[in-house]
């Protein structure tokens, strides 16, 4: 029922048709930008990681 309502199923505009190297290149740029975050999340959770380690440390030498 809703294809047949589909301006695209009346002929009135032709289906946008991608080439494979489209598709390629829409899923390369989707695996970039996803490692992309993965690198950053990466890097911040490294670095609190890391200041919460050395707060840790400059704690225990007030106390020691």
């Amino acid at each position: 029922m809703v294809k047949a309502m589909s301006p695209e199923f009346e002929g009135l505009f032709e289906p946008d048709e991608a080439t494979p190297l489209e598709r390629l290149r829409e899923r390369l740029a989707t695996w970039a930008a996803l490692a992309l975050l993965m690198a950053f999340f990466f890097v911040t959770i490294a670095l609190w990681g890391y200041a919460a380690w050395w707060a840790m440390m400059k704690l225990i030498g007030l106390f020691a």
